[in-house]
């Protein structure tokens, strides 16, 4: 074992001092690099080859164009690519991308390998035994036949669906495996590599973990009596609403709206209103859509689905959220009584609370002073506070000025859609060290696309997660 470590060291070393090589004289003796071998060999070889890949995105198309007319196809133009699957699932770069293919997958294929990061976000939504296509599934089923080889990245492959799990062990080998069937354990470990950051090999040089171990701790919330109410008022009218349901459409689009509901209403006041406002607003027909009264189950079920992809943007994915409450709302039978008296009654808390810490506010910033400003002095600890949706992140940040917990650069955002540069910018504050930047509190939604492993600074950085009925934290241990 320890002389088969040796060799891969040694020739590691030996392909480094290749491609430090290459790199001097400016890359203009590519062809004569091993790319093949550095790639196989070494597990830097991914750096390597990014260092000669273009970002294709918006921007550059619009620069190809410019300089090489309005019919260049940037699928042709480089050897390497790196493009996010929110992109390549749009009209015009699906559309430019089939172009280049041939009408059915060939020998030799046409692209040697695809590498997908994050892929679990490819998985089919959905639960149970039916599982819905997302765009980014359609698409990637779309390319995959056209690719040699299929490199699958995930921290979550499973996310407990087996529906889901097998179609994305189909798009990565249909000859293996197919969707709908459990997949055989020999033929998933013949494609699968786990592995944890306890495995004892993620260890630095002089034998240090090279990831600190994590402990997650719960603080509990004393709910006040109203508090208590609006959670009743929201479970009262869900019993209602179910019970009423006629048909599977009507059943399915009320189990939507209001799973949307009690997910926004344990993220925040300010999230929950704006949900609700929207739900009673295509109740009364003044939605921005005009959409069927009646809509099949499948066609409800795609517009749905769209609220489960991950979004890059925060604008974005509240416009799929909107789309799929104007669309499910006006499927639900007239309004009760009691259930018109209980919307009411939300609705006037969700107003008055908006404005107002709440009972889960008022305890995370006590914990929060403790930690970063103990004894009205600030501290050199940081906290990452995550949350789903942009409406609690800014009812959270409003909280948190009016507890001098903003001044200067002490608190900064982070929110999917936002500057590349600025984006950048606030990592780099936020992980320098304490002594050299003021930032101690990071304010973050989860469409940054940003791995929350990559936003923690070492063995001094706590996390903190929003959007439950209890709050969840996750901080270092040495």
């Amino acid at each position: 074992m320890k002389c088969t470590v040796e060799k891969k060291r040694k020739k590691y070393d030996e392909l480094r001092a290749q491609y430090q090589q290459w790199k001097k004289i400016g890359g203009q003796q590519q062809q004569d690099f091993d790319w093949q071998n550095w790639s196989a060999e070494s597990g830097k070889g991914a750096h390597a080859q990014y260092a000669n890949a273009e970002d294709l995105d918006s921007s550059l198309m619009r620069s190809l164009r410019r300089s090489r007319g309005i019919h260049s196809n940037p699928w042709t133009h480089f050897p390497r690519l790196i493009t996010s699957v929110d992109f390549i699932k749009r009209d015009t770069p699906l559309r430019l991308f089939h172009e280049i293919l041939p009408q059915q997958a060939t020998y030799p294929r046409r692209f040697d390998i695809l590498v997908l990061d994050e892929a679990h976000n490819v998985s089919p939504s959905g639960s149970g035994h039916y599982a819905i296509d997302s765009q980014r599934t359609q698409a990637i089923r779309e390319i995959v036949p056209h690719f040699e080889h299929k490199l699958f990245l995930s921290a979550t492959p499973h996310n407990g669906y087996s529906e889901s799990f097998s179609a994305l062990l189909e798009l990565l080998d249909n000859q293996r495996f197919a969707r709908g069937v459990a997949p055989d354990r020999k033929q998933l470990e013949s494609v699968m590599v786990r592995r944890l950051k306890s495995d004892p090999e993620f260890v630095t040089w002089n034998g240090e973990r090279r990831f600190p171990q994590r402990k997650l701790d719960v603080i509990e919330v004393p709910y006040s009596d109203e508090e208590k109410d609006v959670h009743r008022w929201l479970r009262e009218y869900s019993e209602s609403r179910q019970a009423n349901a006629k048909g599977n459409e009507e059943r399915f689009a009320v189990e939507f709206v209001l799973k949307l509901l009690k997910k926004r209403l344990f993220s925040s006041p300010a999230a929950f209103g704006l949900t609700l406002g929207k739900h009673i607003q295509s109740l009364q027909g003044g939605g921005k859509k005009a959409l069927p009264k009646q809509m099949s189950l499948g066609a409800l079920r795609k517009q749905l689905a769209q609220v489960d992809e991950e979004y890059a943007n925060d604008d974005e994915y509240e416009e799929a959220t909107t789309g799929a409450v104007e669309a499910a709302s006006p499927l639900l039978n007239q309004l009760t009584a009691q259930e018109q008296g209980l919307l009411k009654q939300m609705q006037a808390w969700a107003e008055r609370a908006a404005n107002i810490r709440d009972s889960k506010a008022l305890t995370f910033i006590q914990w929060l002073k403790e930690i970063v400003k103990p004894n009205g002095k600030w501290s050199s600890e940081r906290v990452i506070i995550f949350t789903e949706y942009r409406a609690t992140q800014n009812w959270l940040q409003t909280l948190l000025a009016a507890e001098g917990l903003t001044e200067g650069e002490r608190l900064m955002t982070l929110y999917g859609g936002m500057n590349d540069d600025d984006r950048d910018r606030i990592k780099a504050a936020f992980q320098a060290n304490p002594e050299q930047s003021d930032v101690r509190i990071l304010l973050a939604t989860d469409a940054v696309h940003q791995p929350r492993s990559n936003l923690f600074t070492k063995r001094d950085t706590v996390g903190f997660c929003a959007d439950h009925a209890s709050a969840s934290i996750c901080h270092p241990q040495n």
